[in-house]
């Protein structure tokens, strides 16, 4: 493949982009932005709610809309209106609070802008910390709201997402998993271990990749995209030229062109440079 006809390159964030602590390095940041002088455009796609990402945004002079939830939502750096935005219908909500609330499960609900947790949830002290960290500086603290405030326990505006945080040693094929996974019309999606998404049937960072290739006139052969996890294989099969991690899974590397070295070592940095002669 000549690898001069690459017009878009889209990264995943976490143990891509990001190292172990979840910090833009240098070396990865310097990447990105020669990718401009290039003529490349670039952006991320994340399971992420697109607001805990846009220091990142900021860092890296992101011009193009942020892919997050897993490809459930498109938004443009600080707009309050989405471009791109698929929700789970409220029958399916019930049922996921139904079975959630069986199992004494711990999870999240994503709206563009909060996020509502279930109560005694651990997964909500990740959002906790960085919000703590936002509030110190010049980050966008997500407003959290615990479900036992909600009425039913469902709340009644568009949830992209639902969040899953399985117990020690389980994960998607538990029996918490299986049942959710039977919900009909919802996906479930395994972005790390003992986590999973659930999101509208059809949604995935590959779909709304190719949406976003599509509104600014580029063919997906021309799109170079780069992962680690199972969320991330849509993008990386619809895509021209597709990267996997050195920290990713055997089988995620098994759908890569090109396997990039660690996110902790600077794969990222390395891979563009090769590719692109940064």
């Amino acid at each position: 493949m000549d690898y001069r006809n690459i017009k878009l390159v889209v990264s995943d964030l976490d143990g891509t982009l990001l190292n172990a602590e979840s910090h833009l390095n240098e070396l990865n940041k310097e990447a990105v932005l020669k990718l401009k002088d290039k003529g490349i455009k670039f952006t991320f796609a994340t399971g992420r709610m697109d607001k805990m990402t846009w220091h990142f945004a900021q860092e890296v002079e992101l011009e193009l809309p942020i892919i997050s939830c897993n490809g459930a939502a498109m938004r443009y750096l600080g707009e309050k209106e989405p471009l791109y935005s698929k929700v789970l219908s409220q029958e399916q909500l019930e049922r996921i609070h139904q079975i959630c609330s069986k199992y004494s499960a711990d999870y999240l609900f994503y709206t563009l802008d909060k996020v509502y947790y279930s109560n005694g949830s651990k997964r909500i002290e990740v959002i906790k910390k960085y919000n703590r960290i936002a509030e110190s500086g010049e980050q966008v603290p997500v407003e959290i709201i615990c479900l036992d405030q909600v009425e039913g326990g469902i709340p009644q505006e568009p949830i992209n997402k639902t969040f899953i945080r399985f117990e020690e040693g389980e994960d998607h094929n538990s029996a918490l998993g299986m049942e959710l996974s039977q919900i009909e019309g919802v996906d479930l999606v395994v972005s790390s271990h003992g986590t999973a998404d659930l999101i509208p049937e059809h949604t995935s960072k590959g779909e709304a990749v190719e949406y976003l290739a599509k509104s600014i006139g580029i063919d997906m052969k021309d799109v170079m995209t780069l992962g680690d996890q199972m969320n991330d294989i849509s993008m990386l099969d619809k895509s021209g030229l597709a990267v996997a991690m050195e920290n990713a899974t055997a089988e995620v590397k098994s759908h890569a062109d090109i396997v990039a070295d660690h996110h902790d070592k600077d794969g990222l940095a390395k891979v563009l440079k090769k590719v692109f002669e940064l």
